[in-house]
């Protein structure tokens, strides 16, 4: 079997790196991370003209109409040079939940300002009660003329504060609809993105856009490895570099086997879902790999390189950190793991 990526494929991997290693050097990751402002817009007008904010929108509606493994080599190399951008709320999360929920016109309205970078996209899902669990949503739409009112609450909605539509999932009554709103709780009927009570299915949306979180986490744990390596070859103690050792061989061994193991059940459960089969055993898998393999790879990183990848200006600490806050952003290891205990039968 082939496990490799395809001619185009790769070369499209190619084309990411060398972009982002020019574009998005670690100077510019860290002035947005000093300075809070998410993303750098003239970089992502930038994507959009190379077509990466219409990976996997069709071509009718002006994208390149990719597939989850070409999300994923992108992805990947995102997360190797740990590219800030709406992206994934945008095309990720938005770009799919348009696609498999909107109407024909709310796709040929909203999709092609996607492509184009006009248009910033975030969903609102999770609640302080229920988490991302729809059997629990709390959140309501009320009819009130023609008008809906929503109520409840929304958190950790990444970002919220830039996006100009955000697709807020509500329960009606016994159905679940989403909402197209701006910055007001009473919406329109015509905000109803799709039908009403036609939003049962976001939960798959999401766990598919997980396994891209997962790819970004397997590139950032590929960057943190090789600074690691290259360090061990370099710095010399007891006349000799410290890679030689094998204690600390025996750890970098445990850290490639971590990146790997994470790399091709992500690529796997990526080609599952592009191809329409049912993967929710691998995906849960594939999240608890990437999410324990991550935090693991840039812990060591950090212990090897010493008390100098604790200093501000070093690039492991944006690793560790993006490490952390990706693996939250999975959800809890132990919902994983029951959903891989019911996928083998127990």
């Amino acid at each position: 079997m082939d496990f490799g990526f395809s001619e185009p494929q790769e070369m499209f991997r190619r084309t990411v790196r060398d972009f982002l290693d020019k574009e998005c050097p670690m100077t510019l990751v860290r002035e947005i991370e000093e300075k809070k402002q998410d993303f750098d817009r003239e970089l992502y007008r930038k994507m959009a003209g190379l077509g990466w904010l219409g990976l996997m929108i069709p071509e009718e509606y002006g994208g390149l109409g990719g597939n989850w493994v070409d999300m994923g080599i992108f992805y990947e190399e995102a997360g190797r040079g740990l590219l800030p951008s709406p992206h994934f709320t945008t095309v990720v999360l938005g770009g799919q939940v348009l696609l498999a929920f909107g109407n024909e016109e709310q796709k040929r309205e909203l999709l092609p300002k996607i492509v184009e970078g006009d248009l910033i996209m975030a969903l609102a899902l999770t609640e302080p009660e229920a988490g991302s669990n729809l059997a629990l949503l709390a959140t309501t739409a009320t009819p009130d003329g023609e008008d809906y009112l929503i109520s409840g609450t929304k958190l950790f909605i990444p970002n919220a504060h830039r996006a100009d539509h955000i697709i807020t999932v509500t329960r009606t009554g016994e159905g679940i609809t989403l909402f197209l709103v701006y910055d007001r709780v009473r919406v329109s009927r015509s905000k109803i993105l799709g039908e009403l009570n036609g939003g049962e299915g976001i939960a798959d949306i999401v766990e598919k856009a997980k396994i891209m979180t997962c790819a970004e986490m397997v590139g950032g744990a590929q960057a943190a490895l090789e600074m690691t390596v290259d360090l061990t070859k370099q710095r010399v103690q007891f006349d000799r570099p410290i890679g030689s050792f094998q204690a600390l061989q025996h750890r970098m061994v445990d850290m490639t086997m971590a990146v790997e193991g994470a790399r091709w059940l992500m690529y796997s459960v990526a080609w599952m879902n592009s191809e329409g089969i049912p993967c929710s055993k691998e995906s849960a898998m594939a999240q608890l790999e990437a999410g324990r393999g991550y935090t693991h790879v840039t812990a060591e990183a950090i212990h090897m390189h010493g008390a100098v990848a604790l200093m501000v200006d070093h690039d492991l600490p944006l690793y560790y950190k993006r490490a952390k806050a990706a693996q939250l952003n999975l959800g809890f290891s132990e919902s994983q793991r029951e959903v891989i205990v019911q996928g083998i039968g127990l």
